[in-house]
């Protein structure tokens, strides 16, 4: 099909492609990589889901990690470099090759770098230029981005869930991006392929995130055929750490929105109980949610007490899980006809433990407002976001040592307590 206006020769143009060179075995090197720019969102709309969001929103964190793939696409095989301009490799060291043998017609290159401990605070900009050393094609990727230093670090767990919607570029943009943007949160991703979590990966991070964790993994061969399924639980070790990781200071937040489907387990629930015994804290099997035409929709769970974590909340949206809460050691602060949702355990020692029943408080739909009990324009869950932070910050590392003097029955008691923040 020809669109256009004017005269087209088609004879010259038969000449043209007759005296052409190409052939099956002879053609020129195309090379295209993907994305064309950093950051890069899913069109130039100004509309907040279309902006800019991978592989990281406006900034990027003093210390932290981004991993993505470039997408090489090419029609001949090459041997293609890596080299920078501009000032960006003052902010960033690169942890991956910057030579690549690639292979026609798609290349996956993993671009891996950490942002310098002693980078500057500002503006950075510069290109990634891709140079085929066989052929000679340039490529140029502009690259810009401020640094920034961190309210808070976060490790993000994608190791021990199924959910690949759960990555902070899928269902959790919005989430991912009001920490980010409005709260300085850095992120780091723990991905699939990731080594066990351990006491020394954690021990850089303020907090540790898992969303739908413990869920069951589907193999299947080439042609669809089903092979097996298993469950992506906490190792023994892993509980050990994550538990010492919490002791020693650093809170974990922990989502399970759905246990069973049809009578099949979709989550090992008894792991990730075992993992929050010592707080106090279990979840249900027990769904709490409406049904309607258009599927499972969220009811408004409200607040309860006057924890530090419902500040200014009355309600959140909310479909998943029942959970039990002992209230010896942690405190329940959310609930939907009698119905414990979520619960809160801070240590004496600092660290702590949130966990929750539904994942649905963190969706672009509730950032979106479009939950009954996200509030207006996710108003909700957004303040829900900044009481999480502010308890990481503020509230989980106030008491840095205890003890107690006693002697006989009926004595006075001696009760010393270290102080470890700026309050």
């Amino acid at each position: 099909m020809i669109i256009g206006a004017g005269l087209l020769n088609l004879t010259q143009a038969y000449e043209v492609l007759e005296s052409s060179t190409i052939s099956g075995t002879t053609y020129p090197q195309w090379v295209i990589v993907l994305p064309r720019e950093l950051p890069v969102g899913i069109s130039n709309s100004s509309r907040a889901e279309h902006k800019d969001f991978f592989p990281y929103f406006d900034r990027l964190f003093i210390n932290q990690t981004v991993v993505f793939n470039f997408s090489v696409i090419m029609s001949k095989n090459a041997t293609i470099s890596m080299s920078f301009s501009g000032n960006i490799t003052d902010a960033i060291d690169v942890n991956s090759p910057l030579v690549m043998e690639c292979e026609a017609p798609v290349t996956y290159w993993e671009f891996n770098f950490t942002v310098k401990s002693n980078a500057m605070e500002g503006f950075y900009f510069g290109e990634i230029i891709l140079e085929d050393l066989d052929h000679g094609n340039i490529v140029e990727i502009p690259m810009f981005f401020r640094v920034v230093k961190p309210r808070v670090r976060v490790l993000w767990d994608m190791r021990h869930t199924s959910w690949s919607i759960n990555y902070i570029y899928g269902q959790f943009r919005f989430f991912s991006h009001y920490l980010e943007t409005v709260n300085n949160v850095s992120i780091d991703m723990l991905f699939a392929d990731a080594p066990e979590i351990s006491t020394d990966r954690l021990q850089k991070y303020d907090m540790l995130m898992c969303f739908d964790p413990a869920s069951v993994q589907y193999a299947f061969l080439e042609n669809g055929s089903y092979i097996e399924h298993y469950m992506l639980i906490f190792s023994k070790r892993e509980i050990e750490s994550i538990q010492e990781f919490v002791e020693s200071g650093g809170i974990l937040l922990i989502v399970v929105t759905q246990v069973l489907y049809s009578g099949d387990e979709l989550t090992n629930v008894s792991n990730i109980n075992e993992l929050l015994q010592p707080y106090g804290m279990s979840f249900n099997a027990e769904s709490v949610y409406t049904e309607t035409s258009q599927g499972i929709t969220p009811v408004p769970a409200e607040i309860q007490g006057g924890h530090i974590i419902g500040k200014d909340i009355d309600y959140l949206p909310f479909a998943g899980v029942t959970m039990d809460v002992d209230s010896r050691l942690s405190e329940c602060f959310l609930m939907y006809e009698a119905k414990q949702l979520g619960g809160i355990y801070l240590g004496m020692r600092g660290g702590g433990v949130i966990a929750i029943g539904s994942n649905f408080i963190f969706d672009n739909w509730a950032y979106l407002g479009l939950y009954s009990g996200s509030g207006s324009s996710g108003k909700n869950v957004k303040r829900f976001a900044e009481n999480i932070i502010e308890i990481v910050q503020n509230y989980s590392k106030i008491v840095k040592d205890y003890g107690a003097e006693y002697g006989q029955l009926c004595e006075n008691v001696t009760v010393r307590l270290q102080n470890a923040s700026e309050v």
